[in-house]
């Protein structure tokens, strides 16, 4: 009773809806937990143990809206990998994939999405935060880092402050299970309010970086209608692809 009691009482939160849409991939569309009435964000969730990340650079110079990336590299989903510089290819900060290299430099931001790993001791999926984890360390175990800004902290903290700007965005974050979120919101919010949204939001989320904001901004899942995408033409995304079996 007093539990019945303590949920009745409790802000009403978005409910998380997850879809399957294959086994270890699930969706989820959320609204603002101060506007329930109207749904916000799309999350796609992602488990290591059925799905790879990739990441799909314009090493050519092409580049595509992440629905075409999906098309031509056989991803199920894909999302914005990070910002990019004026030549629309090159990464504002560290990006690399094997021997290619998109970016070298290892820029002040704080967080770094790694993947692809080379042995069993570490999770598939790791977002590091240089506060708390030594990244010289972890990125060995990693042949894929690609680095951006912090939203949320390895101490689960919003880190932003609060400012006018807002714009829709793009996130990656990861839960306490390390299974990938790939986040969309097509609101215009600021990045501090954003990051309480997710904090609020029963995702379990752990930690999240920021990967674009604005028109740019998207993220292209098969069969998911709902998603509203403009379809603009982007050089770098992280794709989800299927494990082989």
């Amino acid at each position: 009773m007093k539990f019945l009691i303590l949920l009745l009482l409790m802000p009403c939160l978005a409910v998380a809806g997850w879809q399957q849409l294959e086994p270890g991939l699930e969706l989820a569309y959320f609204a603002d937990p101060a506007d329930k009435d109207e749904e916000r964000i799309a999350i796609l969730r992602v488990d290591s143990e059925n799905f790879d990340l990739k990441l799909l650079c314009a090493e050519n110079g092409v580049s595509k809206s992440t629905k075409k990336w999906c098309e031509d590299s056989g991803a199920v989903a894909a999302i914005n990998a990070s910002m990019f510089q004026q030549d629309n290819k090159t990464s504002v900060s560290l990006m690399k994939s094997g021997d290619y290299v998109n970016n070298s430099y290892f820029s002040k931001d704080k967080t770094i999405l790694a993947f692809n790993c080379n042995n069993d001791t570490v999770p598939q999926f790791k977002i590091i935060d240089v506060t708390c984890d030594d990244f010289v360390e972890l990125s060995q175990n990693y042949s894929t880092v690609v680095q951006s800004i912090r939203m949320i902290s390895c101490r689960g903290n919003n880190v932003w402050s609060q400012q006018d700007r807002k714009h829709s965005a793009t996130a990656i974050g990861i839960d306490s299970q390390g299974r990938i979120l790939l986040i969309y919101c097509w609101y215009a919010y600021s990045t501090y309010d954003l990051n309480n949204i997710l904090l609020q939001l029963p995702i379990d989320i752990d930690r999240a970086m920021y990967t674009e904001g604005g028109t740019l901004a998207q993220m292209h899942v098969n069969n998911a209608e709902k998603l509203h995408n403009r379809g603009w033409a982007i050089p770098n995304v992280i794709a989800v692809i299927p494990k082989e079996k």
